[in-house]
Formats: C-alpha cells, sequence, structure tokens
C-alpha cells in the first residue's frame, strides 16, 4: 500500500493497523544514540548500540534487545563456599547493559570481555548443591538462564604445618579423614619420611620411622634432625582439589649408644648406662646423691648432691681397655648441665693442693680429678707414671664456675691433654701426662676424694653423659670452636 500525504487542515487523520504485504519489512528511523529525538512515542533502530529501541517520554529509551544464551561455565561446578572467578561463556553479551547474578545474589565483581564471554568474582557463598534460582544473565533487559551444581572444595582436619616430631622407630598416624576430604589423596610435592605412605582413599598418614641410624651426630638444640616437607592434594568426586603443605620431623636420637657409659636424662635413678660393655654403677651414698624433681634443667628429674659427709659420688666402672691410663680413653668426654649451689672449701689451686673444694669428674680416690678450687676455677691434676701426683694446672678463669646458675660444661680428654668448654665457648686445654698403671676400671662423678670431706659437689647435676672411645672420629667433640648449647634433653631413644 502506497501512503500519500494528506494536506487536508484541521482534520484529524489516523493511521490503524498498517500491513506490509511486500518483502522489504515495516521501516523505522535509523541513527546514532546522539540523534535521537525528544518526542514521545519514537520507534527507532540505535546504531550506536545495535538494538532497536523505544521511548514514551522522549528522554527514556528502552532497547528491545537480542536475548543472551549461556553455552557453559568454568568451572563447571562451583565452590559452595564461594569466593570463586568464573568465566560465563555464551553469546549477545552487552557491554554496559549487563548483569548476573547467582541464585539472586550478585558476585563481587562482573566484566564484560565480549559479546560472547563474561568474568565474574567474588561468588557468593551457598551451601545447597543446587542453585535454586541458577545463574541469570541479563543483557538490555533479555534474561538467560544456566542451572548448576555446588560441591565444597576438599578439607582437610589437620592444620598445615608439623604434624609432629617423632623419634626413630616410632609409629605415627598423623593426618586423618574428615568430612568431604576428598576421593583420593596423593603426595604432590616433596616426600614423606621413609617408612610411612598415605592411605589414598582417606587421607591417613601411618608407618613407622626407621631404626635410630645416627652414628655420630649429637642432636641436642634440633641439630641434625631429619625434617620431611611434602604437600598434600585431595580429589573430590566433582574433580575439585585442594593441596596443604605438612612436615613430620624425625628427631635425631644420640648416636649409637654403645661408647655411652654412664647418662642420666630425666630418669628416676642416678644408675643407668647404655653401653653394651658397661660395668656397673655405684651410688655410694644414696641420702646424699638422690634423683629429684623440685629442680632441674629439662624434663622432671635431676640428680642432686647435698655434699654432706664423705663419699657422695657416683662410680662408673668401665672395661679396662677404657680406663684412664689406657689409650681407649683417649677421647674420654663427659658433659652435662651443673648448678653450684655453695662452694665449699677454701683450697686454692697452686698452694700446695692438687685436689681442689669440690669435683666435676675423678678416678677413685686418687689418680685423676677435674675440680674447682675457692674462687671457682676450674683445675686438674692427676697421678703419672711414676705414681706421683701432678698438678696440671688451672683453665683460664673465663671457665669459673659461679654459685646459683646452671651451666653446661664439656669436659674432652684427648691423647695428651685435657680440652674444657663452658656454655657453648671452648675455654682451653691443660697438659695430659702419662698415667700411673694402678688407675683402677672406674670413673668417679661429683667428688674428687671420696674419703675427705669438702671435696663432693654441693648442687645439681642433670643431663649427664660419660662417652669413652679411643677412636678420633668418634669424639664428642673436635677442634676449639663453639657448639650449641642444648636446648632439650639428651635424647635417648630405645633404638
Amino acid at each position: 500500500m502506497a501512503l500519500t500525504r494528506l494536506g487536508t487542515k484541521a482534520v484529524e487523520n489516523s493511521l490503524t493497523n498498517i500491513v506490509d504485504q511486500g518483502t522489504e519489512g515495516t521501516r523505522v528511523a535509523t541513527g546514532t544514540t546522539g540523534q535521537r529525538g525528544t518526542t514521545a512515542g519514537q520507534l527507532r533502530y540505535n546504531s550506536t548500540l545495535g538494538r532497536f529501541e523505544g521511548t514514551t517520554n522522549g528522554s527514556q529509551f528502552v532497547g528491545f534487545a537480542t536475548p543472551p544464551t549461556i553455552i557453559s561455565i568454568s568451572p563447571s561446578i562451583l565452590d559452595s563456599a564461594g569466593g570463586e572467578t568464573v568465566v560465563i561463556t555464551g553469546t549477545n553479551f552487552v557491554a554496559g547493559a549487563t548483569t548476573v547474578t547467582l541464585n539472586g545474589q550478585s558476585p563481587s565483581t562482573t566484566t564484560i570481555n565480549s559479546t560472547t564471554q563474561i568474568t565474574i568474582t567474588g561468588t557468593p557463598a551457598l551451601s545447597a548443591q543446587t542453585y535454586t534460582d541458577g545463574l541469570s544473565v541479563n543483557a538490555s533487559g533479555a534474561t538467560a538462564t544456566f542451572t548448576f551444581s555446588t560441591s565444597g572444595v576438599p578439607a582437610f582436619t589437620s592444620s598445615a604445618g608439623s604434624l609432629g616430631s617423632f623419634a626413630e622407630g616410632t609409629s605415627v598416624g598423623t593426618l586423618d579423614a574428615g568430612t568431604d576430604i576428598g576421593t583420593s589423596h596423593t603426595v604432590s610435592s616433596g616426600s614423606l619420611p621413609s617408612g610411612v605412605s598415605i592411605n589414598s582413599a582417606t587421607g591417613a598418614i601411618t608407618g613407622t620411622l626407621p631404626s635410630n641410624t645416627n652414628i655420630a651426630t649429637f642432636p641436642e638444640g634440633g641439630n641434625g634432625d631429619i625434617i620431611s616437607n611434602f604437600t598434600i592434594t585431595a580429589i573430590d568426586a566433582e574433580s575439585q582439589t585442594s593441596s596443604r603443605a605438612f612436615s613430620i620431623t624425625n628427631k635425631q636420637g644420640d648416636p649409637l649408644l654403645g661408647l655411652t657409659y654412664y647418662v642420666f636424662s630425666n630418669a628416676g635413678s642416678p644408675t643407668t648406662n647404655e653401653a653394651t660393655n658397661a660395668g656397673t654403677i655405684t651410688n655410694n651414698n644414696s641420702s646424699i646423691i638422690t634423683s629429684q624433681t623440685s629442680f632441674k634443667k629439662f624434663g622432671t628429674n635431676a640428680l642432686y648432691w647435698s655434699g654432706d659427709g664423705n663419699s657422695s659420688h657416683l662410680d662408673i666402672a668401665v672395661p679396662a681397655s677404657q680406663s684412664f691410663q689406657n689409650s681407649g680413653s683417649n677421647y674420654m668426654c663427659f658433659e652435662g648441665w651443673g648448678y653450684l649451689e655453695t662452694n665449699r672449701g677454701n683450697q686454692t689451686w697452686g698452694s700446695g693442693s692438687y685436689y681442689g673444694n669440690q669435683g666435676f669428674i675423678g678416678v677413685d680416690d686418687t689418680y685423676m680429678a677435674v675440680a674447682i678450687d675457692s674462687t671457682g676455677r676450674v683445675g686438674f691434676y692427676q697421678y703419672n707414671s711414676s705414681n706421683t701426683p701432678v698438678n696440671n694446672g688451672q683453665f683460664p678463669t673465663t671457665g669459673n664456675i659461679s654459685t646459683g646458675t646452671w651451666f653446661h660444661f664439656i669436659f674432652q680428654f684427648e691423647n695428651n691433654q685435657l680440652r674444657y668448654w663452658k656454655d657453648g665457648t671452648y675455654i682451653g686445654s691443660l697438659n695430659r701426662v702419662a698415667n700411673s698403671n694402678q688407675t683402677p676400671n672406674s670413673y668417679r662423678i661429683g667428688g674428687t676424694r671420696g674419703l675427705q670431706s669438702g671435696t663432693h659437689w654441693r648442687g645439681y647435676f642433670d643431663e649427664l653423659r660419660l662417652t669413652i672411645t679411643g677412636n678420633p672420629n668418634e669424639a664428642r667433640i673436635s677442634g676449639s670452636s663453639s657448639y650449641t648449647v642444648p636446648t632439650s634433653g639428651v635424647r635417648l631413644f630405645s633404638t
């Protein structure tokens, strides 16, 4: 039908039910956003926005959008805890005119990447397995929806970090399965300790650590501990993953104890030995030398010498090859923590007395002694091969012993000298001479002369250890460098 201009004035003209019987369609005005008119009732095609639009008031234009579509989302199963980033793939997304909601809730941000892709971040937390209203994308007034499932990512019942510190030869069971922990578990990086494995289905870590094979390292203060770091990745039925980093510490015990002839560490009795060929240990006065819990360095017990009377010392019997006059004792070492309550006696080194006041360690009543004098200075004497007492001298005053404080000491007898460390610092050495061939096969702790009052320790000893070897490779310490002062007790593992 052709339209003719109607020119008659003052006549109301109206056109209703215009029907297009041709193939070109009904034409409307085309123009940019800037060419919009201000007359109500306009119907036009906006070439700027690529849409048909209309207005009822000449100022607000509503677009007749092509409906969007949602083809897929990634990830396809969302975490019910929320907070995820999701990429939506589809069609007909309109920049500046598209909103996204998940079950009616908006994500933190919505970015229209293109007409076919949207990225949202910070999805809302919804614990239901399926979103009731699903995912909704509204583009210029037209809406597309998409239904999907949610699932929690695998969860761990154990916090990240250390799962424990274990001695050699002990069993572990540290990481247990929990709610939605996953259907399979793997060690995705690092490695488990030797002898330990993970149950793929439950995530439980179990096994037995290897027996102690330490032959050289004294691990006080954590030195020498074997720490295994690893990451466990759990995968659930929806192929979601979660990873957590853990560690297990395999505590190093003391070196194999065949050379340890006396040790005291948190024990109830002062008579303990570990060497396979050790002799007897005798507490010469159990009323003077006691194990008590009221005052100690580590753990629960320490040894206390009241210092009253005579014979207040421990005698440690050893094989003849390890006696003080034989080469098997060339690397004998006595170490531990000491606490001197009172410095009794008035003997001073170099004043004609060889014994000192209170002793660390000696041999029987006469043959050797390491003791302090009235000033707390540490000295050393011994009998020589002619069975004559020799004052071997005193250590520098930096090694002096004060009352009322714990201190750590190491005395190591080498083939021609006695070396002394205190609180991690090397103090010095004194000469060791050829020994009397009458020297007994024993060492005395806490007294220099068992028959003389005032030469017995008055205070505490804790974490004591006496090791004896003639092999320099098995020496407790070497050189003159500092050492790490122990921060824990002597580690006596059953293996």
